[in-house]
């Protein structure tokens, strides 16, 4: 399923068979027959085309390609994966003469799954106009997977301008290298340079495909020496425990998958999770946690955030049991 990035209603144009708006194979069978293009290797086929192409293009199975990376430049969107990850780096701002009506404040931020367990998710979109202050803290900085600094937006927005967006950053990817066992990628905003230091944060991310482990380098810099209060924030709507020993939290998924996110510094850091919410579906509510880890320092401040993958809790039988239920290889 696709993630939910900015705005999300539930809208349809025809609403044929698929009942989830973010699954997008539908889409992907119908064009490839149009286009006569691959498809992933996953790729299943729809009644949409049924209806759409008619039965004669029941026989036609366009070829399969496997999964790469790769990088929507003018749209400021890193698609990293392979046949069990998707991850998503956001660095999608608004444009020139846009007005920001269905953004929101998610620059920098990385949606991740891997072998089907949506980990880290964007909270999604809980209402327009029904209730302002839900409408504004779902397209808020904190509820997404990025850095905050001072409690502030990267891009401000007033409380009842419920589809405007000031356009304080401007961001851009200026990193992209692949290879066959690691994707880094790495992008800058300038959201905050209005606190009057020029800051810039700048967010690096180092993927490793085989095992799935990731490594998050956030750089924030600027002119002036008076604190800040700097937030990194993740949005996971499995369970999760924190060790403040060892500064790192556990996001538990299914069948004993585990994500270890564990943060370092060289500033003192303080890290807390909190009950939150996120909604799947346009106004549905379902429960999340927030783990959030903050510090307050003077500029230059960094950060380091490991993601660890685990399956390690099960043993080694039962594991291979169950990751070949599941169809990982």
């Amino acid at each position: 399923a696709m993630p939910a990035i900015g705005d999300n209603d539930d809208g349809f144009i025809v609403k044929l068979a698929n009942e989830n708006p973010h699954d997008h194979r539908a889409l992907v069978d119908v064009g490839a027959q149009i286009l006569n293009v691959k498809i992933p290797e996953d790729g299943a086929l729809s009644e949409e085309r049924l209806w759409y192409l008619g039965p004669d293009s029941l026989k036609r199975w366009p070829s399969a390609t496997r999964r790469k990376s790769h990088l929507f430049r003018e749209s400021g969107l890193a698609v990293i994966q392979n046949d069990r990850m998707h991850l998503v780096f956001n660095a999608n701002g608004i444009s020139e003469k846009a007005f920001g009506g269905h953004k929101h404040n998610d620059l920098l931020s990385l949606n991740l799954e891997i072998d089907s367990v949506p980990f880290l998710i964007d909270a999604g979109t809980a209402c327009y106009t029904s209730d302002y202050q839900m409408r504004n803290k779902s397209r808020s900085t904190a509820m997404h997977n990025t850095i905050r600094i001072d409690d502030e937006e990267q891009n401000r927005f007033l409380e009842k301008a419920l589809f405007y967006m000031f356009r304080d950053a401007l961001p851009k990817i200026d990193l992209w290298t692949v290879t066959d066992k690691v994707v880094i990628v790495s992008g800058f905003h300038d959201g905050y340079a209005r606190l009057g230091s020029s800051i810039i944060h700048r967010r690096t991310l180092e993927v490793s495909l085989a095992d799935k482990n990731i490594t998050i380098w956030d750089e924030i810099t600027g002119e002036d020496k008076k604190e800040h209060l700097f937030e990194s924030n993740f949005l996971t709507p499995l369970e999760c425990h924190k060790d403040n020993n060892t500064f790192t939290a556990t996001i538990a998924g299914p069948f004993a998958r585990s994500l270890h996110i564990n943060f370092t510094s060289a500033s003192e850091l303080h890290l807390h999770t909190c009950p939150a919410k996120y909604y799947p579906r346009y106004g549905t509510v379902k429960a999340a946690t927030r783990i959030s880890c903050r510090c307050r320092t003077t500029l230059p401040f960094r950060i380091e955030t490991h993601l660890n993958y685990d399956l390690t809790a099960l043993p080694n039988r039962t594991m291979h049991r169950v990751m070949a239920l599941q169809g990982i290889k």
